[in-house]
């Protein structure tokens, strides 16, 4: 599974540009997971960069609205900033 993109960020934001849903989603998931972990060593919040969708197959925005699913689902609160391409998850 392709991680490069988040090889050396920073624990507060994760990088799906690229990636297939199904990779998107267990990215997210494991994130997700690790969300006590993070609100303990002090984060607020996290972010889900999905992109904009400009480059997808058949101009369908496909990350965006799988991971918007998943965080509902999860019942966290999260701020959706398209004008950027991210997701801004509350910890």
């Amino acid at each position: 599974m392709p991680r490069h993109r988040n090889k050396g960020r920073d624990p507060d934001s994760v990088d799906l540009h690229g990636l297939h849903v199904a990779q998107a989603v267990q990215i997210v998931e494991e994130k997700l997971a690790n969300a006590a972990s993070m609100r303990r060593k002090g984060y607020a919040s996290f972010h889900i960069i999905t992109g904009k969708g400009l480059h997808s197959e058949g101009g369908e925005i496909k990350l965006l609205p799988a991971v918007i699913e998943l965080l509902d689902a999860k019942r966290f609160t999260y701020e959706h900033k398209p004008e950027e391409g991210v997701v801004d998850v509350m910890l």
